[in-house]
């Protein structure tokens, strides 16, 4: 089998309606359709209302000719006249120092920043006298405090040890 019938037999099985068609182009151009096309178009815009038949603009006889030996000379002449690069180091060396020094203080800002925002740190600038007055004077113990949830669960204390805590301390 040909592989033209493979690929037919292929098609069949797959159910595909490209198996049944005709394998022809269904259109043709005439023979020496291109030969004399220019004329026909130029006879059918001179036909039509508005449209001129002549091109608006002229082009010099040969110009399309010439115009790579043109373009090849200007090219050599541009070579000869080489420009001269100004390298500034010092320019290169102030962007690089200000790049620098803005990614510091960029650095500098964000981390500090963040240094403050922690308790610890907050906490330590605050003097010790002014803690201990706020827990004198502020704290309260409440019923609803549970020595469960303190550091005291775990002690082994009988009644006895914490009612003579209490008489030598106070009971309030």
């Amino acid at each position: 089998m040909s592989e033209e019938n493979n690929i037919l037999n292929e098609l069949r099985g797959m159910g595909s309606p490209l198996a049944d068609m005709p394998r022809r182009m269904p259109y043709a151009v005439p023979d020496n359709y291109f030969e004399g096309a220019e004329e026909r178009i130029l006879n059918i815009a001179g036909g039509l209302p508005g449209v001129k038949a002549e091109l608006p603009y002229g082009v010099p006889q040969g110009y399309f000719d010439t115009l790579p030996k043109k373009m090849l000379a200007a090219g050599k002449q541009a070579d000869k006249r080489a420009r001269t690069v100004t390298f500034v180091p010092r320019m290169q060396w102030a962007t690089a120092a200000v790049l620098v020094l803005m990614i510091s203080l960029g650095g500098y800002i964000t981390f500090r920043g963040q240094a403050m925002s922690e308790p610890e740190h907050l906490l330590s600038s605050v003097p010790a006298s002014e803690i201990q007055a706020y827990v004198e004077n502020r704290y309260e113990i409440t019923e609803t405090h549970s020595v469960a949830d303190s550091k005291l669960s775990g002690l082994q204390l009988n009644k006895k040890e914490i009612e003579s805590y209490l008489n030598d301390n106070g009971w309030e």
